[in-house]
């Protein structure tokens, strides 16, 4: 006796989006500048790019997502910039014009040291330190809440929030808004 899997398929590929928007990460954590000020809202600002592609299948809607910053972000020290990459898989309702997605994904943060000598000062005097060259990459998962608004078949503008650290005293809010335009 055979059995069957039954491998769901989509009944329609709806759009490709690819977006742009920013990107404010930690917000939900206090941090200070050098001269001691706390942060702002959008903490770490980044510019993003992206693809969504909106699957619907005959119960549900699946919408994967990729985004990326392109040019990342220096560290406050200026010794390393930061790049991120983000995967999800979302779920989907629609309401009219409005839908909402709430999915797992993973989070890359790569941090990728710039080389060179910095002086700081040592109490009485200053001395160099060396900064470092490589890279590290960490991985996080995230849960992702969106909002969008189709306001007409081939543009949309995208609010969510990535939750890292869900489970963990290190929870952070990572708050994202972008515009995205559809390609077929």
């Amino acid at each position: 006796m055979f059995t069957s899997i039954v491998c769901p398929i989509p009944t329609k590929a709806k759009t490709l989006f690819l977006n742009t928007g920013l990107l404010g990460t930690n917000v939900s954590r206090v941090a200070t500048d050098k001269t001691g000020a706390a942060n702002d809202f959008f903490n770490e600002k980044y510019w993003t790019l992206g693809a969504s592609l909106d699957l619907e299948f005959e119960t549900f809607r699946l919408v994967p997502h990729l985004t990326f910053t392109p040019i990342g972000r220096l560290t406050q020290d200026e010794a390393a910039k930061v790049y991120l990459f983000v995967v999800s898989a979302n779920y989907g309702a629609a309401l009219g014009p409005f839908d909402f997605q709430i999915g797992p994904g993973l989070m890359f943060n790569t941090v990728s040291g710039l080389g060179g000598v910095v002086s700081r000062n040592n109490g009485t005097s200053s001395r160099d330190f060396y900064r470092p060259i490589r890279s590290s990459t960490s991985r996080l998962f995230i849960i992702d809440f969106l909002f969008g608004i189709n306001f007409v078949d081939w543009l949309r503008w995208d609010t969510g929030m990535w939750v890292t650290g869900a489970f963990t005293g290190r929870r952070a809010l990572n708050f994202y808004t972008s515009i995205g335009v559809g390609i077929f």
